[in-house]
């Protein structure tokens, strides 16, 4: 039998937005309105793209392998936001889902059942997912 893979094959979560920039352009005005909109998710920062392209345009890293590797770890973030896993609840930041403008949503997912059914959600999904990045 040949089972589906969608965390290796395909992205699993299509609606994402990056938020990037230079320091000092407006970014975190920007996520801080962002999230509130229809269908918006709560913002994410991620560091792992930041930190490796350099390493790409260095040569240093191969840009098929960034691309794998960026799949592969943006369906994880999907899927982890999906089932409350490596949420941030810390109040004051910005990050925090309590900042969010329905911060039950994110205390519900903490008892979501994990497995497939997770990954075909987000396959269907049309709800947007929004990462900034630091520089």
């Amino acid at each position: 039998m040949n089972k589906r893979k969608p965390f290796i094959i395909e992205n699993i979560a299509k609606k994402l937005i990056f938020v990037d920039g230079v320091s000092r352009n407006g970014k975190s005005l920007f996520v801080g309105i962002l999230p509130s909109l229809e269908r918006v998710e709560h913002i994410n920062v991620i560091y792992l793209l930041e930190q490796t392209l350099p390493a790409v345009s260095l040569g240093i890293l191969d840009a098929q392998y960034l691309k794998v590797l960026m799949r592969l770890y943006l369906n994880e973030l999907a899927y982890n936001i999906q089932i409350g896993r490596n949420v941030n609840f810390r109040y004051t930041d910005h990050t925090g889902v309590i900042n969010y403008k329905d911060p039950q949503v994110y205390y519900k997912r903490l008892s979501s059942k994990e497995g497939d059914t997770i990954a075909e959600k987000l396959l269907y999904s049309d709800h947007f997912i929004p990462f900034k990045t630091h520089d």
